[in-house]
This record gives C-alpha cells, sequence and structure tokens, in this order.
C-alpha cells in the first residue's frame, strides 16, 4: 500500500528537463579540465610515423604489471603498435557486459573518445544485457551542459552500472573517482547503480538540473558517490516511485528500493538528497550538510534505514537552511549514529500513514533553530542514548529538544537520553493510546518544561530514575488518562512545580474522572511551586507517596493534593457569543482590498473560488488582500522534489505602506482546501523569505504543529523582528494550515 498515494511523478516535468538536457554538446573526459572542447566525432589523428606516443602512456604502469589492450572487435592489440596506443590515449568511456572489465574482456565497446560516441555505438542494438560503463580516474569536463543516458534510445540495454575511477596506468583497479563537472541524468527502465562517482557543480552556469537524477522502475544503488556545489537545484534526485495515476500505488518493480553508501550531498542550492521509492531506503554514511533546503529527504512505502559507522561524522545532516533528514515512510524506521545541528529542524520522521516503528539510537540534534527532533507514528516510538539540546560554551539546544506523537496504539519508550537547554519544551511526548515511559532521561535548563508528557486514551506514563532541574516552568508535567509512576525522580531548582501531574479529566476534561498517581522515592527540592502538584481527578483519583522522598524549601509546600472538579464551573460557564467573521469572496486575482473591522467582526475572512482562505483576526486593521498565484508567478524558483499544488500571496497595507508583521495579538490563518484530483500525500507549507541568503530570497519550510503549539521565531537570530509561527502546519480532513502573524508568499506542496 502507498503511502502517500502521491500524484503521478512529475515525469512531464522531467520529460522535459531531459530533452532540454539532450540538446547538449559533449565532451571527453581527461585528467584535467580542458580548455577547448574536445572533438565530439572524429578520434586524435593517430601519431606521425616514426613518433612514440605510447611511452609516456606506458612508462606510468608499474614495473612487472601486465598490459592488455583490446581493439575494436575486443581482440588483443600488440603494445608497440600505434592503434594500441590511440585505444590507451581514448580510453574514456567504455561499456563492457556485465562481468568483464576494460581492456581484460570481450564484448565490451571501443573506448570511445566522447560520452556521445559511446551512446551512438551503444544505440544500434549490437551491444544488449546489462553491462558497466567504465570512466577514467580523474576528472570529466568540457564544454558540454550535462550527461544524458535514456533507455528509450538505448532500449537494447538492461541494467547499468557507472564505474568511475578507471585507472590507466593498471587496468584493472578502480580505487579512484570520476569527477564530473556537469549533471549526470538518467532516465531508464531497469536497476542504476553508480559507484565511485563525483558531481562537483562548483561554477556551473548551465540550465538548472540536479546535479545527479535518477528515474527508473528498477532498483537505485549509489556507492561512494558525491554531488555537491550545485548552484541551481538539488544535488541528487532519486525515485523509482513512479505512481500509478489512478492509484498512487507506486509501481516499481520488486526489489526497486534504493541504497546509498558512503556518500555526499552538500552545499547544493536546492536539497542534498531527494529519493522516492515504493520500495526501502538505506543510507550509510551519508552526509548532506549545508544545503539551502532539506540535507534529505527520504520517501518510501517500505521501510527507512539510516546508519553511521561514526555518529560524529559519517552520518551528518547538519547546516541546512531548512530540515535536516526529513522522513516520510509507511514501514519502519530506524536511524542509529545520526547527528543533526544547525538546521531549522534536526531530524523529521513521519511514518503515521502506516503501522511500523520508529526507532532511534546514539544520535544528536542539537542547536536547531525550531525542533531538533520531530517523530509522528502509528506504531512505538523507541529513543535510546539520543542527545537533543545539550549545554557547553556556547549552549547548543534546540526550541523543542524532541516531540514524539504516537497517533495509533504505538508506545513511547524514552530511555538514557538528554534534552537541555532548549528554548521552550526539553522533551514533548504525546501518546494516542500507548504508553509514554521515560527512564534515566535528563531534561533540565529548558526555558519552559523539562518534559511534557501526555497519554490519551488509557495510556500509562512512567517516569524512572530521571532528572528534571533548572527549568524555567515545571520540571516534569504529565496528563494521564491511567496510572502515573513517578520512580527515583529528581525534580529541583525549578522555576514552577518540581513535578505536576494531573488526569486528563483535570486537565481537560476528557478521560476518567480519576486515576492513580503513585510516586516512589525521589528528591523535589528548591522548587519555586510545590515539590509535587498532584490533580488526580475528583472521582477515584488518588495519590500515593512511597519510600524515601525529599522535600526541601519548595516555595509553595513539599505537596498538594488537588481534588477538585475544575471541569464543572467551566461547563456550566455560558461564553458571552463571539463576533462573527466578515466573510468576503473574492477573485483568483484582481479583487479588492478588504479592511478590517474590528469593532463589528472578530476579524475578515477571506474566501478565493476553489475554497482556499485567509482568516484574518482581530486585533489588527489596514486593508488585506489575497490572490492566487502560478507555480510560474512565484518570487523564486523550486527545487526538484515536493510538487507544486496551490499559492496564496497574502498582503496587508496600512496608510498607503505595506505591512509585513501584522500589530501585536493579531495573526492570520492561511488554509489551503486538498482538492479532490489530488490524492493524498505528505504536505508541507513553504513561504518565501525575502531576507534570506543575504537578501536573495529562498523558501523555508515552515515548521509542523507540534500539537498544542508553540510560537516559532521565524527568524530565530533577529528576535527583534517579531516575525512568529503561531501554529505549525496542521493537516486536518481535507486541509492544510498555518498559523502566523507576517505576510508573503505561501506555497502548498506535496511529497
Amino acid at each position: 500500500m502507498s503511502i502517500n498515494k502521491r500524484f503521478i511523478l512529475s515525469l512531464v516535468v522531467f520529460i522535459s528537463l531531459i530533452f532540454q538536457l539532450m540538446a547538449a554538446v559533449p565532451a571527453r573526459a581527461d585528467e584535467g579540465t580542458p580548455t577547448e572542447p574536445a572533438p565530439t566525432e572524429e578520434p586524435v589523428e593517430p601519431p606521425l610515423e616514426g613518433e612514440q606516443p605510447a611511452e609516456p602512456l606506458l612508462s606510468q604502469v608499474p614495473e612487472g604489471t601486465a598490459v592488455i589492450v583490446v581493439n575494436e572487435t575486443g581482440e588483443v592489440e600488440p603494445l608497440a603498435t600505434q592503434a594500441a596506443a590511440a585505444i590507451i590515449a581514448n580510453s574514456d568511456p567504455m561499456w563492457c557486459p556485465a562481468g568483464e572489465t576494460p581492456l581484460t574482456g570481450t564484448g565490451c565497446t571501443p573506448a570511445e573518445p566522447t560520452f556521445t560516441a559511446l551512446v551512438t555505438t551503444l544505440t544500434g542494438g549490437s551491444y544488449t544485457g546489462d553491462g558497466t560503463i567504465f570512466f577514467q580516474d580523474g576528472t570529466y569536463g568540457g564544454a558540454e551542459t550535462s550527461i544524458l543516458l535514456d533507455s528509450t534510445v538505448l532500449n537494447s540495454l538492461g541494467a547499468l552500472t557507472l564505474q568511475g575511477g578507471w585507472d590507466l596506468a593498471t587496468p584493472l583497479d578502480l580505487g579512484g573517482t570520476t569527477t564530473f563537472n556537469v549533471p549526470l541524468v538518467i532516465f531508464w527502465n531497469n536497476n542504476v547503480f553508480l559507484n565511485d562517482i563525483n558531481v562537483d557543480l562548483t561554477g556551473y552556469t548551465g540550465p538548472a538540473s540536479p546535479g545527479i537524477a535518477v528515474v527508473t522502475d528498477g532498483e537505485i544503488s549509489l556507492d561512494t558517490v558525491t554531488a555537491i556545489d550545485n548552484p541551481t537545484e538539488t544535488g541528487a534526485y532519486l525515485n523509482n516511485c513512479l505512481p500509478d495515476p489512478l492509484t498512487g500505488v507506486c509501481t516499481a518493480i520488486a526489489g526497486g528500493n534504493i541504497s546509498v553508501d558512503d556518500s555526499n550531498f552538500s552545499d547544493n542550492y536546492g536539497y542534498g538528497l531527494y529519493a522516492d521509492t515504493g520500495g526501502n531506503i538505506d543510507l550509510d554514511n551519508v552526509q548532506a550538510t549545508g544545503n539551502q533546503q532539506d540535507g534529505a529527504d527520504l520517501i518510501a512505502d517500505g521501510d527507512v534505514t539510516v546508519t553511521s559507522s561514526d555518529p560524529l561524522t559519517d552520518s551528518n545532516f547538519s547546516g541546512n537552511g531548512d530540515t535536516g533528514l526529513n522522513i516520510i515512510s509507511a514501514g519502519a524506521v530506524t536511524l542509529d549514529g545520526v547527528i543533526a545541528d544547525t538546521n531549522n529542524s534536526g531530524v523529521i520522521v513521519e511514518n503515521h500513514y502506516g503501522t511500523g516503528a520508529v526507532t532511534i539510537t546514539d544520535s544528536y540534534f542539537n542547536d536547531n533553530a525550531w525542533t531538533g527532533l520531530y517523530v509522528k507514528s502509528a506504531g512505538d516510538i523507541t529513543l535510546t542514548n539520543v542527545i537533543a539540546g545539550e549545554g557547553g560554551t556556547p549552549t547548543r539546544g534546540n526550541d523543542i529538544g524532541a516531540y514524539l506523537y504516537a497517533t495509533g496504539s504505538g508506545n513511547i519508550f524514552v530511555t538514557n537520553s538528554s534534552f537541555e537547554y532548549n528554548s521552550s519544551i526539553g522533551l514533548k511526548a504525546v501518546s494516542s493510546q500507548g504508553n509514554i515511559t521515560a527512564d534515566t532521561i535528563i531534561a533540565s535548563n529548558n526555558g519552559s518544561f523539562g518534559a511534557w508528557l501526555k497519554a490519551y486514551s488509557g495510556g500509562t506514563v512512567d517516569v524512572i530514575d530521571s532528572i528534571f532541574d533548572a527549568n524555567l516552568n515545571h520540571g516534569l508535567f504529565v496528563v494521564g488518562t491511567n496510572d502515573v509512576l513517578l520512580d527515583n525522580v529528581t525534580a529541583t531548582n525549578n522555576a514552577g512545580d518540581g513535578a505536576r501531574v494531573l488526569s486528563g479529566w483535570t486537565f481537560g476534561c476528557f478521560g476518567p474522572t480519576g486515576i492513580g498517581i503513585t510516586i516512589l522515592d525521589g528528591s523535589y527540592q528548591n522548587n519555586t511551586g510545590f515539590g509535587i502538584y498532584a490533580g488526580p481527578g475528583p472521582v477515584g483519583g488518588t495519590l500515593t507517596l512511597q519510600g524515601t522522598i525529599n522535600f526541601l524549601a519548595n516555595t509553595n509546600g513539599d505537596y498538594y493534593l488537588d481534588l477538585t472538579d475544575s471541569c464543572i464551573p467551566c461547563q456550566e460557564t455560558e461564553k458571552p457569543p463571539a463576533k462573527p467573521y466578515n466573510q468576503v469572496e473574492v477573485p483568483d486575482k484582481g479583487g479588492t482590498p478588504v479592511e478590517q473591522d474590528c469593532e463589528t467582526y472578530s476579524g475578515t475572512l477571506m474566501v478565493l473560488p476553489n475554497g482556499d482562505k485567509v482568516k484574518f483576526v482581530c486585533p489588527g486593521s489596514g486593508l488585506f488582500l489575497i490572490e492566487h498565484l502560478t507555480q510560474e508567478e512565484l518570487p523564486g524558483p523550486l527545487a526538484t522534489g515536493p510538487r507544486f499544488v496551490a499559492a496564496i500571496k497574502v498582503s496587508l497595507e496600512k496608510d498607503g505602506e505595506p505591512v509585513k508583521v501584522l500589530e501585536e495579538g493579531g495573526y492570520f490563518q492561511v488554509t489551503f482546501d486538498i482538492p479532490e484530483e489530488l490524492v493524498r500525500g505528505s504536505y508541507s507549507i513553504l513561504y518565501w523569505d525575502e531576507t534570506a541568503r543575504n537578501g536573495q530570497g529562498d523558501w523555508v519550510e515552515l515548521p509542523r504543529d507540534q500539537f498544542g503549539g508553540e510560537n516559532f521565531p521565524l527568524h530565530p537570530d533577529t528576535p527583534e523582528d517579531n516575525m512568529l509561527i503561531l501554529r505549525g502546519v496542521r493537516v486536518q480532513d481535507d486541509n492544510v494550515s498555518v498559523k502566523v502573524n507576517f505576510t508573503g508568499t505561501f506555497v502548498l506542496v506535496v511529497r
């Protein structure tokens, strides 16, 4: 079953890109970047009689090395001949059948002087089946604007391997790499494997294109591959999903997985790595740092695994403009040894489309502007040896350290982990039906709660051997609908209560009217509020204190038992009728600005023809205007990856001047309706930030809703601009919305 029942892949767009790139003029590879285009049809002229060109080339071969040269028919050519010298001098690239190698195998193409010449040779149908294209060790450069492989042209070939690093001096040695300074585009209908390939687009001025683009219905594998410094687009775009246009189910062949090993996708204008598959995704020792958008986006109908040999270096998704690592999966998600620091959001995992578990071990999520780790899963969520916010000089906290939401019957387990020095909450965990267990965690020195735990629908909450110290609100806040146990908890020096534990009924009138709260051993000292504040519910609620519990110097007292029914006065109080909203239907373009009237209305609701809307909430004054934009009208291009759905431009004018930020207390909600013809997917809202990239502007993906909400500053480093995300992106029923207090262009995209 497809996780997102995605729109059909924008193959039309991608094929258009391919045909644009087919107009390129290719050049041959060499050990350096040539200053003039290489010939495209005729091979290099053979040397004049009497010259000995083979001597310098063969002098590079280590003594005792056997060198064999074959001609274009596959026959062995004596080394002394001029033909042998010409073959060696022009040995890049060459296609060989599977299992064969250059200069030693049979059935290979001639070693062509240009890439175009090789494609021409392969087009005739004389060469068939699975095979490998070998590229010479060194730099493949020239005047061409791309390298294209299209199976609709090379239709006699099967599975395709591109192997870089062929060493002329030692023909069987593939220990090097081949560097391309133009995009590498592969449109195929079988398995594709890339090995020892570098695509470095530093200084590239050709048409916008991913550095590496592979679209196929077979397996995709990258081993020791880099796609870096693309000034126009995404580093690598890998897609073998190919969703059915009616069902949205991926049509990739069995085994159509994506694997990436020992590879680097950094410093690209768009995404570092974007991978979309109907199978599984497996990343091992992958780096994606310093990209303008996400480091890596991984979308899979199967499982996703990201592992590392060294968690401090080998799987690094840091320093990206949006999210370090963004995962959307219907299967299980496993992260081991991942680091994601200094992004907007560190890691986002959404696999609530299926039932798979999320397991994260030995990983670090620090110094991210918004959330260090965000997980939304229908299965179990398990964190072990995770750090999301830590001390030091300077401190390396996030806004929220980690947000975990088990949407189905899944449980949440957090063990031996640390959530410190975050601007608001250290750990926020919510279970829909399952249990929450926090064992041996530290949640200290946070700007709000140390840990905020809520279990709906009968889930238990156990907190064991854990520390909540010096937080600027309650050290530990728990809302339960079943038993709550605090076992050997230390909650000290907090600006609120050491621990506040409430039933769902006491907290918000849901769940049973009473639960059991047990405090076993522990220390609750020097808190500004109570050591323990317990509200187990008015009917059947109990508080049990057992073992050795140390209370000392809590401002409001050691503990407080609240058995009042706070829901009764809320239910009996009649709220005054709210003022209506001024609803105005506006055209897609060319509408008349609408003046906010806060004396008569609660605000203004402006509705576009397709149902998209913007609700402006009082206070606030001025003339509001909204309009739809097409993708072509956007202030900047979208990188290859998420697909455009709709865009709304929101404007406010006051006293004849444009206004960027609404007055204090005012905000608006942008709501996109999901089109009926667009099957379900994973949706995000992008915002065009005019100040990004030193004033050049760029797209920022707004944070996900944190289930209860936090005010995220759009620019944490410049809070004086007052641009706030008041509630993150929320997908609900058939619409997607976000609440902000700043105007501009908002785009709905789908993965």
